[in-house]
């Protein structure tokens, strides 16, 4: 995870402010926090610092989960899981909460931050307009 997530990105904002690149945009993830204690979010928190000391202007969005057309990362996942016959494994007691994103929306998100007249330096974290249970997600993909 540390090459995907911080070697990668820091060779890649040295290589942007070498091309004189004014703005990275992050897509980064919600969990990217301190106080969750995952080597995932441990990773993504740690491929933030490397474009916080950057020289670069930066918006940094931490989307919730993110769902379109198609199945990628989690969703692929949720939908295998929703296929199975008979029932749906489900993790713990599925009351983890999660405000679902639309691909869409986060690509509006995307372009929203990357105007000019957008504030630079701040962290975001886009979400769809509800908050769904792991046990009600699950039940909608199944459906």
């Amino acid at each position: 995870m540390d090459a995907v997530h911080m070697a990668m990105p820091k060779a890649l904002y040295a290589a942007a402010e070498a091309a004189s690149v004014k703005r990275v945009v992050l897509i980064s993830a919600i969990s990217a926090r301190s106080d969750v204690a995952t080597d995932y979010s441990m990773s993504k928190l740690a491929g933030e610092a490397e474009l916080l000391f950057s020289g670069l202007d930066w918006p940094i969005l931490r989307p919730s989960l993110v769902y379109g057309d198609g199945s990628y990362g989690g969703t692929s996942l949720m939908r295998g899981m929703v296929g199975l016959p008979l029932f749906v494994p489900l993790p713990g007691s599925g009351d983890f909460p999660f405000s679902p994103i639309h691909v869409r929306d986060l690509a509006r998100s995307v372009r929203i931050v990357c105007g000019k007249d957008f504030p630079s330096r701040q962290t975001l974290e886009p979400v769809g307009p509800e908050t769904l249970t792991l046990k009600d997600l699950l039940a909608r993909y199944r459906a």
